[in-house]
């Protein structure tokens, strides 16, 4: 844990350079219950400018602004606040999209079936 959450530090200095706002970018990490046999996932992994308990309502409303997965294949369990343990916050789209994926490629290192939108990305 203490590896990654030193990365996302990284990362989030870097973005804040130049910067005098507050950053406000959070990447969060929601369990995915499966009610679709064929949906494997354990972790749907996020990032957003809202607080976090907002866009955990999103998803579990299963509305427009919920993930793709969580209208289709699965609903939202909790929100996983140990993974999230001194999670830096971000300036930037780039940067928190990157800390996105960097933390799902983690979470996949550590044995979870991780589904994450930034892992399709370069």
């Amino acid at each position: 844990m203490k590896k990654i959450v030193t990365t996302l530090h990284n990362l989030a200095e870097l973005d804040s350079q130049g910067k005098s706002e507050e950053a406000r970018r959070s990447v969060y990490v929601i369990e995915v219950v499966p009610y679709e046999h064929s949906c494997k996932f354990d972790l749907y992994v996020g990032s957003t400018w809202h607080p976090v308990e907002y866009r955990y309502e999103e998803h579990k409303s299963g509305g427009p602004k919920a993930a793709h997965i969580f209208r289709r294949r699965a609903t939202v369990g909790e929100i996983r606040w140990d993974l999230m343990t001194d999670f830096p916050k971000f300036h930037s789209k780039g940067a928190v999209e990157r800390a996105e994926r960097r933390v799902a490629l983690w979470l996949e290192h550590q044995g979870f079936v991780v589904k994450c939108n930034m892992l399709n990305q370069d």
